[in-house]
């Protein structure tokens, strides 16, 4: 994929591996440019995937920004409000089984169609990564906000929750990176791939030299035939130096009043508006330690048999944003992300996922980067409920973005504490 050039470029991992698609090009595009024009942009996506002639070979990629309704900025100007993606050529893997896809756009007969084949699949062959690859190393690293302006923020945090405005609300913080030479987006998702193994991976790169790429642990939804799956992932602990201390921290984890207040918050959300979509919904009542490389979390599964009529579009619009990037409730949670955050989230903690007929399954995209040839930002974020410490806030979210900054030369310059 690193040798397409000029073309779009895709790539998608599910969060237990068995599924990993990667394509280059655009053959066909639904894209919405505004908040308006989601719903239409969405009502256009299930017509594709239930009335195109070749739905069967359908593969998409995309995704949309955090907040709908937020106009994008210069970091995010290739990235519209929604945007889904047939690549020109799509290689597919499920478990051991691999596909080619690839459109006949331009081609005509057999015999031509034969040698295009011939030509993907020896391209395919010499396409591959240097083994060894490496990254760059940072240059200088600038936080948006610095601490002084999170404590500000997070002070009108705790003010919204005595005048009883929410209950929960998820910060976030941009951290801006320059390197001594071009970071390739490729090479950075093969690393933290193999550093955040239990996690979704994958690329956006609509252009050449930028691109959006995502390590996630937090699944939004998977539908496979009837079912639907979702996750219940919030509050966090970081991992202990050796077993004894990470076993303690997982049992602290558990027993934290804060952090069980945060992750109830978010399995009643995702509950409720499972109902709405499904039947027989099934959330467990006692949530579960998911391990990282860097961090533990809090996890309870929730899942249901889908209503009939229900599609695709209905359950990323009640899904997302959950409690667990947004907060509770979740208009007045978003308005405050959008008066406080010094920057804008673009597709930041949006809904980014893979869709063909049988199988679609999006992540929330956190821990991720927006990648512009020697320049990334990097985002992530922290749930605050009424009891939160900004600076504890903040160490958390230092402790996420830890697995990224370690690949990187020069990390132990540029690493930050705040306990």
């Amino acid at each position: 994929m690193e040798s397409r050039g000029k073309e779009s470029t895709y790539y998608w991992r599910s969060r237990d591996g068995r599924l990993e698609a990667a394509g280059w090009g655009d053959s066909l595009e639904i894209v919405a440019d505004e908040s308006g024009k989601v719903s239409i942009a969405l009502e256009q996506l299930d017509h594709l995937l239930t009335e195109h002639p070749q739905r069967h070979l359908l593969c998409l990629f995309g995704g949309g920004r955090f907040n709908f309704r937020e106009e994008s900025d210069d970091i995010w100007r290739s990235f519209p409000t929604l945007r889904f993606v047939q690549p020109r050529v799509t290689l597919l893997r499920r478990e051991e089984e691999y596909s080619l896809i690839y459109s006949l756009q331009g081609i005509e007969g057999e015999d031509q169609e034969q040698e295009y084949r011939e030509a993907l699949l020896e391209q395919l062959e010499t396409s591959r990564l240097e083994e060894f690859a490496t990254l760059p190393s940072i240059l200088s690293r600038q936080d948006h906000p610095e601490l002084p302006e999170w404590e500000l923020m997070m002070g009108h945090a705790h003010q919204s929750f005595r005048d009883n405005y929410f209950e929960k609300v998820v910060l976030a913080r941009r951290t801006d990176l320059v390197f001594d030479k071009t970071l390739s987006p490729f090479t950075f998702a093969r690393l933290i791939q193999k550093a955040k193994q239990e996690c979704y991976s994958f690329i956006i790169s609509p252009q050449e030299g930028e691109a959006f790429v995502s390590a996630s642990p937090e699944r939004l939804f998977r539908w496979v035939g009837s079912t639907l799956e979702s996750d219940a992932l919030g509050s966090t602990i970081q991992r202990g130096k050796d077993p004894e201390v990470d076993a303690q921290l997982c049992r602290t984890l558990l027993e934290d009043s804060k952090s069980a207040a945060e992750h109830r918050f978010i399995s009643e959300d995702i509950s409720e508006k499972f109902e709405r979509l499904s039947t027989n919904v099934n959330c467990s009542g006692t949530p579960r330690i998911v391990t990282l490389a860097d961090v533990h979390h809090l996890l309870t599964p929730v899942s249901g048999t889908m209503r009939e009529g229900v599609t695709r579009g209905d359950v990323l619009l009640t899904l997302h944003p959950s409690p667990a990037v947004g907060g509770t409730p979740t208009d007045k949670a978003l308005d405050f992300i959008y008066q406080e955050e010094p920057f804008n989230r673009g597709w930041y903690a949006g809904p980014v996922g893979l869709i063909t007929t049988e199988y679609t399954d999006f992540c929330v995209a956190l821990r991720s980067l927006i990648i512009a040839g020697t320049q990334a930002h990097l985002f992530t974020g922290a749930g605050i409920v009424e009891q939160s410490d900004p600076r504890l806030e903040l160490e958390e979210i230092e402790n996420k973005m830890s697995t990224a900054l370690k690949l990187f030369g020069g990390f132990e310059q540029f690493k930050r504490s705040y306990v």
